[in-house]
């Protein structure tokens, strides 16, 4: 498996990364095989998220079953500051960790159109690079479905 460093991070991960959204469908330990079949191939970047029900722990559980393996998680949560914090706890809590490589915000632009405050002393960024500066996350990514322009 190629690996290539991420961006400004300095994580060195894996070309082909594997999102865990579509875990929630088929049956637990087909879930928790597909993702040590995609560790054993080399993938050490996994992408998850709170709404996506049991991702979480499959992915905690297949991580346990190869110890000594490098597997860097991005995960993302989004809401109030305070909702944002009770979703990274959660996060924590099913991946059984108390530091997460990246952590960002989903949906951005949906956010800003809510108006939720992304930016300033009270805004989300603010809370994630608190939770940086305590060592809770290692790095911060915004993420966007973005509009779709026509030309």
């Amino acid at each position: 498996m190629q690996r290539r460093i991420l961006g400004r991070t300095g994580l060195e991960v894996s070309t082909i990364g594997f999102g865990t959204a579509q875990l929630k469908f088929v049956p637990r330990q087909q879930a928790i095989n597909s993702i040590e079949r995609a560790i054993e191939s080399g993938i050490n970047l996994f992408h998850t998220a709170p709404d996506y029900e049991c991702s979480e722990q499959y992915l905690a559980e297949a991580i346990s079953n190869h110890p000594g393996k490098t597997i860097h998680i991005r995960s993302q949560g989004w809401g109030t500051p305070e909702y944002l914090e009770s979703l990274f706890q959660q996060s924590s809590r099913n991946l059984k960790r108390d530091y997460i490589d990246l952590y960002g915000l989903a949906s951005v632009y949906d956010m800003e159109k809510m108006g939720v405050s992304l930016w300033g002393k009270s805004g989300l960024i603010e809370s994630l690079r608190q939770k940086k500066r305590e060592g809770r996350i290692g790095h911060i990514f915004c993420a966007t479905h973005g509009l779709r322009h026509t030309l």
